[in-house]
């Protein structure tokens, strides 16, 4: 190594700030602004089963929700504007036990 060079080189610029090319600067916010849009995105899916059905409370709706329930499946909302409160709506059945009414028969 001649004249008191160390092996080493000037890899970035002098003030040593990095990037150095400035294309690689756009290059970066522009990813960065694609990926606040994927995520902005996808705040507002919904994924609804088929025994549930949403219903949206919307900032921008007139009767503060959407006239029409959400269906199953994959459904948007506007993220931050809109929320979705999901209501099951499987049908259920309730057997009353017959143990009153033969106490009943059995007086008469």
């Amino acid at each position: 190594m001649a004249g008191g060079d160390c092996g080493h080189r000037n890899l970035g610029s002098a003030s040593g700030a990095w990037p150095a090319d400035p294309q690689s600067g756009t290059v970066v916010l522009g990813i960065v602004g694609i990926a606040v849009l994927l995520t902005i995105v996808a705040a507002g899916l919904v994924f609804i089963q088929p025994e549930e059905r949403g219903v949206v409370i919307s900032a921008f709706a007139e009767k503060g929700y959407r006239e029409q329930a959400l269906q199953p499946g994959l459904n948007w909302v506007i993220p931050f504007a809109e929320t979705v409160v999901i209501y099951p709506i499987s049908r259920q059945t309730y057997t009353m036990s017959n143990r009153f009414r033969s106490r009943v028969n059995r007086r008469r």
